[in-house]
């Protein structure tokens, strides 16, 4: 179920995004990835095309272990924790 875009799932912390290059390719769609953590310490990524002329697809929501997602963390260029925030030990 989705309200204005966003899954309803939240509240989840955004703990990174990917995010390409603005350029030619943006025209045709390029997939933004933001990773997740919910308050229950689960994490996914969200992935949704953003174009300028082509209709948009539907986002979709890859749930992953802790373990993909701090491989995940540390290849996207934009975090938005520290990684003591992005992955508190429990």
């Amino acid at each position: 179920m989705f309200l204005w875009g966003i899954p309803a799932c939240w509240p989840a912390t955004l703990l990174a995004r990917h995010e390409p290059p603005l350029g030619m390719e943006a025209l045709k769609g390029q997939r933004v990835i933001d990773l997740y953590r919910t308050p229950s310490g689960s994490y996914f990524e969200y992935e949704t095309t953003v174009s300028l002329f082509v209709e948009h697809e539907d986002p979709e929501i890859i749930p992953g272990r802790p373990q993909e997602a701090l491989t995940v963390y540390e290849e996207y260029d934009d975090q938005r924790l520290d990684f003591e925030e992005a992955f508190p030990k429990r």
